[in-house]
């Protein structure tokens, strides 16, 4: 059962009650990959020089993960603001906060509100005791109301929540439902020891990808000494229309998963028919017509996100929607939108 405070009615103008928009519940959790990200492997790496690693290719790919007090500065952050006009006292939700020095200037120098996030809990504490309200948690797994709390959402470098194309399809949308998306910062040393793998050029990319299913979504980077700024948002009427869709995905997953069949949730995909949207609530008030527009501006997206060997091996216009490590496949019967 979807509790009512998660789904927004929708007025004669399209307009919603709030902006929220409901976690996946995904509750994967890779608590081996934290171990990088502890305080004391923050102590015993930080200070280090690439070369003191065995082989300095690799100490330069370790070096990336503690350089934030070293990247990130008042003055950077500023610049970098100003030239996407985002206002300095925005309020964020900083998701992976980690060692928290961009927390410390949004929050401190700059006068933002700030919720910080991260995955684990010292971090968390140590965020507390410098007065930033502060939640344990990964961005899959954060809670629709902070979203409807903020004006954007920042990272330094906090790949955990996008790395995946499925990852980023869905907390990209969750992120563009408010006023200023998604501003991911990005360090030249990073980029420099990446760029081997493509990872130094893919955030540009892959925001790019969430122009092709909503054209009022603009991406773009700003770079200030080294410091880069990847920056995606939607206008008002496109945030409106992303938070509608997201919800139908949403609420269709939901419903297959309560269904019956829900055994074989996953493993065939779910036709996207009129009967499968007249599960939607009432006060969704959404058509067939409409559901199967908005899944097609999704897949458009999730298409664009997936290397090009990918796109010629993947079968289009079916999706899966993440719920509590059960991915729930719907499938697009229509023609695309």
């Amino acid at each position: 059962m979807i509790p009512d405070y998660k789904i927004p009615s929708f007025d004669s103008t399209e307009t919603p009650s709030h902006w929220l928009a409901p976690a996946r519940n995904d509750t994967t959790e890779e608590i081996d990959k934290y171990d990088r990200y502890t305080p004391e492997a923050v102590t015993k790496n930080r200070n280090k020089s690439v070369n003191e690693f065995e082989d300095e290719a690799k100490g330069k790919n370790v070096k990336r993960h503690y350089i934030q007090n070293e990247a990130v500065s008042e003055q950077q952050i500023q610049i970098l603001l100003d030239r996407l006009d985002i206002p300095t006292d925005t309020s964020w939700l900083l998701h992976a906060g980690f060692t928290g020095e961009l927390g410390d200037v949004l929050a401190g120098d700059l006068n933002g509100d700030v919720i910080f996030t991260d995955p684990l809990e010292p971090w968390v504490d140590k965020a507390t005791e410098k007065g930033l309200q502060a939640i344990q948690t990964r961005l899959q797994t954060c809670d629709g109301k902070h979203f409807a709390q903020v004006d954007g959402v920042a990272t330094f470098e906090g790949y955990g929540g996008i790395y995946r194309d499925g990852d980023l399809l869905y907390e990209g949308l969750r992120c563009l439902t408010t006023e200023y998306g998604m501003t991911f910062f990005q360090s030249e040393f990073t980029r420099n020891c990446t760029r081997s793998t493509g990872n130094g050029t893919s955030v540009k990319g892959r925001f790019k990808a969430f122009e092709k299913g909503y054209p009022g979504v603009t991406s773009c980077y700003r770079e200030n000494a080294g410091l880069r700024a990847y920056h995606m948002s939607a206008d008002q009427e496109t945030r409106q229309r992303i938070l509608k869709d997201y919800l139908i995905l949403y609420l269709i997953a939901c419903s297959h998963r309560t269904t019956p069949d829900d055994a074989t949730a996953g493993r065939s995909p779910k036709p996207l028919t009129p009967a499968v949207v007249d599960v939607l609530p009432e006060k969704l008030n959404v058509t067939y017509e409409e559901a199967t527009h908005a899944f097609s501006r999704i897949e458009a997206v999730d298409y664009h996100l997936q290397n090009q060997i990918n796109k010629n091996h993947t079968r289009r216009y079916n999706i899966g929607f993440p719920l509590e490590n059960q991915v729930v496949m719907i499938e697009n019967t229509t023609k695309p939108y």
